[in-house]
């Protein structure tokens, strides 16, 4: 069997058993459900992903003759942190965690762990991990929808949570976003 056939195997197991993972968190745990804000984000980022996941597998099998290998563990590797990172974040926001942009009535502000550096570390592993799909499979076309639609899409989201967080908690959470960035630690801005 050909390298090319076996990267695309590879790449179709993670993201499924990644989607049956995300699905299988969104009811790990009791959780008490608060108000869900723009629930269009979730299916927007859902089909998004799909729609990579395929343009790479299609765009590797039609023009990809041979694989380079070193592209594959260099998009591997990046899978392996995006998917750690998502998880860290989860485990990190426990029982405020949603597949959606959901305000708990009682809603804190998580500081602890990722959440001291950036404010939204499981949106830069998605980030991450959607990168990482179409560059396993040397599909470089597909690498400019993850940059031109879906990294925009996951910025809207984030802002958008941002906003109902400000809503919902006020003042102590604008002060939070002054003191940590979005996605890269004030450590690395210079400006």
């Amino acid at each position: 069997m050909e390298i090319k056939y076996i990267a695309i195997f590879v790449v179709a197991v993670l993201s499924i058993l990644r989607l049956k993972l995300a699905r299988q968190s969104a009811t790990f745990k009791e959780k008490n459900k608060g108000e869900i804000a723009n629930s269009w984000t979730y299916s927007m980022l859902l089909m998004l992903y799909i729609v990579i996941l395929l343009s790479s597998i299609i765009e590797n099998y039609v023009s990809v003759q041979t694989l380079n290998l070193i592209v594959f563990v260099i998009g591997l590797c990046l899978y392996i942190i995006g998917t750690l990172g998502r998880n860290i974040a989860i485990k990190t926001l426990g029982q405020y965690w949603s597949i959606h942009i959901e305000i708990r009535k009682k809603q804190s502000i998580v500081q602890d762990g990722p959440y001291k550096y950036i404010r939204h570390p499981g949106y830069l592993s998605l980030i991450i991990e959607t990168l990482s799909l179409p560059i396993m499979l040397n599909a470089y076309y597909s690498l400019l929808i993850v940059i031109c639609l879906y990294i925009p899409a996951v910025l809207i989201r984030a802002n958008l949570e941002d906003s109902e967080m400000e809503k919902k908690i006020g003042k102590e959470y604008s002060h939070y976003k002054e003191k940590v960035k979005a996605f890269i630690p004030k450590i690395f801005l210079f400006f």
